[in-house]
């Protein structure tokens, strides 16, 4: 599984510690695994905390403005490459699914946010991003990881959560996207 490590902070941290790059990449990744980088369900049940941020035309954009319907929140930024695969995914599932009342919301957490609409043109994205400079999102959800992702039912209930992307995580998130759909 891929998790976002910045090489701002890959190259900092060798630096400063004067050890070879690929030993800092190595502690970084067992460190990420220590604290629980894994994929994994969220708290059955709990409520998912309601956001208010700017969308790229500068209109606000709250979570439940999506009421009634499933959400697929996509934490992301233009420097993670793992971000890159999973973003044409869950595009995808955008496209196929959103008829059924399912939305994906990428929120970019770029602390820069320029590029973000050149990025996202180029990636072909169609669903709703919105920007997160200011962290408010990323600490209410308590992101740890890139890409992070939630999943809220109809109900506006937190179903899974998944940190990372790789083909196994693909299947996962496609599979608990249509039980959430399917789910009365």
């Amino acid at each position: 599984m891929w998790v976002c490590i910045p090489r701002l902070i890959l190259k900092r941290l060798s630096t400063s510690l004067l050890v070879p790059k690929s030993f800092t990449a190595v502690l970084l990744i067992v460190a990420f695994a220590a604290v629980g980088c894994g994929g994994g369900q969220a708290p059955q049940g709990g409520a998912a905390p309601d956001f208010t941020l700017k969308d790229l035309s500068g209109k606000t954009v709250r979570l439940s403005d999506f009421k009634g319907k499933v959400v697929l929140l996509d934490f992301w930024a233009t420097y993670c490459l793992p971000c890159l695969d999973a973003i044409p995914e869950f595009q995808k599932l955008y496209t196929k699914y959103q008829k059924e009342g399912f939305e994906v919301v990428g929120i970019s957490i770029d602390a820069f946010t320029d590029n973000v609409p050149e990025f996202v043109k180029k990636l072909g994205v169609e669903y709703t991003i919105v920007l997160d400079s200011d962290t408010t999102a990323r600490k209410a959800y308590k992101v740890r990881g890139l890409p992070e992702t939630f999943l809220v039912g109809r109900d506006g209930k937190l179903r899974e959560h998944w940190i990372g992307y790789d083909a196994e995580l693909e299947k996962q998130i496609k599979n608990a996207v249509e039980s959430a759909l399917h789910a009365s």
